[in-house]
């Protein structure tokens, strides 16, 4: 996939056939506290905290994450939310560089959309060392990648969206934290590894994994 065949979603186009909540307790279009509509780094616990305040509603924030290869899907799962009424949502991708490319095509298909519509990413987790022996190395962006030698693996932005959702689960009140059996909305079905030039579908990967400085750690 490259910059120039990436699809997108032609101006102004809407969802008909897709149901407005009004009368949701959870409907937020309009009703969010004003953020910047940029690329935001969560690294820090006062960014992420600042991320929560501006976008969560009622206790809840919806979390889905993406890569460079993903970028339609991500303007697709967020033009969809909002012509549902629900706004507060969070973007979180694997560097400042994709979050750029995803709020370019967005400007493309919604000027309202993208002028406020954050996007997020945490550079801490993706520059572990433990990348460096694994992976598409330390601080991959794969908006950044140039070469499929070594593209960033899908883990990499797996492991920032865990990392994430675990400071979100801590910042949250202990009454209003999800039961230890609930399954996390935040996944994507096949292990891809994405570049400019291809995305590559894998075997899917079997195992959460944790990356320490000393390499891979399966859990």
């Amino acid at each position: 996939l490259t910059r120039r065949s990436m699809a997108t979603v032609g101006p102004n186009e809407h969802f008909p056939s897709l149901p407005t909540f009004l009368h949701s307790s959870y409907y937020s279009l309009g009703k969010l506290s004003s953020a910047p509509a940029a690329s935001h780094d969560v690294s820090g616990e006062a960014a992420l905290a600042a991320a929560v305040h501006e976008r969560s509603f009622k206790g809840e924030l919806i979390v889905f994450s993406f890569n460079f290869c993903a970028i339609p899907e991500a303007i697709n799962a967020a033009l969809m939310l909002r012509q549902a009424g629900f706004a507060h949502f969070m973007p979180l991708s694997d560097g400042r560089a994709t979050c750029e490319a995803m709020r370019q095509q967005l400007a493309r298909a919604d000027a309202e959309a993208h002028a406020s519509t954050p996007c997020y990413f945490a550079s801490a987790p993706n520059s572990l060392g433990g990348w460096a022996s694994w992976g598409g190395g330390a601080g991959c962006v794969s908006a950044e990648q140039v070469s499929p030698a070594r593209p960033c693996a899908v883990e990499q932005l797996w492991y920032v969206r865990y990392a994430v959702a675990a400071r979100l689960l801590r910042q949250a009140p202990r009454d209003q934290r999800p039961a230890p059996h609930c399954s996390s909305a935040l996944f994507m079905p096949r292990t891809q590894r994405c570049t400019h030039s291809s995305c590559l579908d894998q075997r899917s990967h079997q195992h959460a994994v944790a990356l320490t400085g000393r390499g891979e750690r399966r859990v």
